[in-house]
C-alpha cells in the first residue's frame, strides 16, 4: 500500500506543480492581455485622431483646388485681355500708317533707324529718308 500511496502523493505534487505553472501561465497571458488592450486603445486614438487630420487636409486640399481653378481662370481671362490689348495695338499701328503715309518711318526713325533702313525696307527715295531722318531724328535726340 505504501507504493500506492506514494504514487499517488507523486501524481498529487506533479498535478499540484503543474496546477502553479499553469496559474502562473494564465496569469501572464492576462497581463499581456491588458497591455495588448492599453496599446490597441492607444492606436485606435491614433488612427481616429489621422483620421481626422485627413479629412481637415482634404477640406484644405479642396479650398487650394478652388483657388487654383480661380487663378487659372483669371489667368485665361488676362491673357484674352492681352490679346485683346495686342489686337487694338496693331489695328491703332495699321489705323496710324493709314492717317499717316510716313508713319511707320517716323516709328523707325524714332527707335533709331538708319537712313539706309528707310530706304531699303520701306522703299523711300533717299531725299524723303533723309528728310524724315533729319525731322524726326532730331526730335527724338532732343
Amino acid at each position: 500500500m505504501t507504493i500506492y500511496w506514494l504514487a499517488f502523493v507523486s501524481f498529487a505534487i506533479i498535478a499540484f506543480l503543474g496546477l502553479l505553472y499553469l496559474q502562473n501561465l494564465i496569469q501572464r497571458q492576462e497581463r499581456e492581455l491588458v497591455t495588448l488592450k492599453r496599446e490597441l486603445r492607444t492606436l485606435t486614438g491614433n488612427l481616429s485622431a489621422q483620421c481626422d487630420s485627413g479629412s481637415g487636409m482634404n477640406r484644405r486640399l479642396n479650398i487650394i483646388e478652388g483657388d487654383m481653378r480661380q487663378w487659372r481662370e483669371q489667368m485665361d481671362e488676362f491673357q484674352q485681355m492681352r490679346q485683346e490689348l495686342e489686337q487694338e495695338r496693331e489695328q491703332e499701328q495699321v489705323q496710324r500708317n493709314r492717317e499717316q503715309p510716313y508713319g511707320e518711318a517716323i516709328y523707325l526713325v524714332h527707335q533709331g533707324a538708319s537712313v539706309q533702313r528707310l530706304v531699303d525696307d520701306l522703299g523711300l527715295s533717299r531725299n524723303e529718308a533723309e528728310l524724315l531722318h533729319r525731322v524726326h531724328g532730331i526730335r527724338a535726340a532732343a
